[in-house]
């Protein structure tokens, strides 16, 4: 295959690529305007309906990139979010908890708490 083939093959197989990508981008944008535009309205019940359906998103982003059209999913998959569960919930609860149900948690996660992770 010359240069200019391999070239050109390159060069349409990235705008086939690209197109799906801004039409992700600009979906998520649209949506990302919509939950500000809601949840400036409103009080904190409105913040938290927004956040959780905004994590929603992102698990279900994830899953498709994961899982893709297949539908099959793998250990390594299954092994990966239990690692990522384990450590939210070990961040997200409060110290006093955490004193009192696993003292000896390792590596002194007992006395760490990022109070910045949603309910």
């Amino acid at each position: 295959m010359s240069r200019a083939a391999a070239h050109r093959t390159r060069s349409a197989l990235a705008r086939r690529h690209r197109r799906p990508f801004l039409s992700a981008v600009a979906l998520f944008a649209v949506l990302a305007a919509i939950v500000l535009g809601y949840s400036s309205t409103g009080g904190g019940s409105r913040d938290h309906l927004m956040t959780a359906m905004l994590i929603n998103m992102v698990l279900v982003l994830g899953m498709q990139i994961f899982i893709g059209n297949s539908g099959v999913v793998s250990f390594g998959h299954a092994a990966f979010a239990a690692v990522g569960a384990y450590a939210a919930a070990l961040l997200s609860t409060p110290t006093l908890v955490k004193g009192a149900t696993i003292p000896h948690a390792p590596f002194g996660l007992a006395e760490v708490h990022l109070g910045v992770v949603p309910p």
